[in-house]
């Protein structure tokens, strides 16, 4: 899958990337600000298996696009993994009867490893080296949109704002950097101010000042987790997560993921940089 996803995203560059001029460059774009689709990931620990007592690991990947920031753009912050006790897991699946259905066929249970949820993709990240490679993102500002929402590393409709500002051409020596930068400062608004925040910081420190914000809001979340009603509010996130999976093409077998039956959820979630879990209507 990783050599054949590298192949096809060459073959993609090597059409559209002629005579120093990226076309076509929303189309690329908007796989580092948009979900245009995610793999699946999960804990490593079986959830039949999983002991009350026993630390549950989950998957950074769920809470932070580490592929792209921490490896790909080399943000040097300092996160571990968090972990939480197996009990507040199995309680969570018991409370609200988690089962696995298609059509009219149901188990009752989680599927086979705990906390499956889904991620960031690998096509994405292959993308975004891509873009990096050939000039037309510099990792400043391909980390100033990555940071955008970072707290929510798919489904972020902050992030997929910005799309709109990148033009259908680029080229390839760096030089549309600014006139993206500036299309975003003249509508203004809400939705593009936290990336204009982000790009204001000193560009001589930037790496360090968005570790330190990784750092701070990996340090509130560890604090959420540490309680069993912290630890509902991220199990209520991961089966809104599931739930907008759920809605795409690429959902093509019920089974795959477990379904929380009982768990009423209205609007869709997001989290903060506090770490709160918070609605996040489709329509803003």
């Amino acid at each position: 899958m990783r050599s054949g996803t590298s192949r096809w995203t060459k073959s993609r560059f090597d059409r559209e990337a002629q005579n120093g001029i990226l076309s076509n460059a929303q189309s690329f774009l908007r796989q580092v600000v948009t979900t245009t689709t995610v793999n699946l990931t999960s804990s490593p620990q079986q959830s039949a298996s999983l002991a009350p007592d026993e630390l549950l690991r989950l998957p950074t990947t769920f809470f932070l696009n580490t592929e792209c920031l921490l490896d790909e753009l080399n943000i040097p912050a300092n996160i571990q993994r968090l972990k939480v006790p197996g009990a507040f897991y199995t309680n969570c699946l018991s409370r609200y009867a988690v089962q696995r259905q298609d059509g009219g066929v149901v188990v009752q249970g989680d599927v086979d490893f705990a906390f499956a949820v889904p991620e960031p993709s690998l096509e994405d990240r292959v993308i975004l080296a891509g873009l990096l490679g050939r000039g037309v993102l510099s990792r400043r500002l391909a980390a100033c949109l990555l940071m955008v929402d970072f707290q929510n590393p798919i489904f972020s409709r902050k992030r997929e704002y910005l799309l709109r500002f990148f033009p259908t051409q680029m080229k390839l020596d760096g030089s549309g950097e600014a006139l993206f930068v500036q299309a975003v400062r003249d509508p203004g608004g809400e939705m593009g101010a936290e990336f204009l925040s982000l790009w204001d910081v000193d560009p001589s420190g930037w790496e360090q000042s968005f570790a330190t914000m990784i750092e701070t809001h990996w340090t509130k979340l560890t604090e959420k987790l540490g309680t069993a009603d912290g630890f509902d509010e991220i199990f209520r996130l991961a089966e809104s997560r599931r739930r907008q999976f759920r809605k795409r093409p690429l959902s093509e077998f019920g089974l795959t993921l477990p379904i929380a039956s009982t768990l009423e959820i209205t609007d869709f979630l997001r989290m903060d940089v506090d770490a709160h879990v918070l609605p996040d209507p489709e329509e803003a």
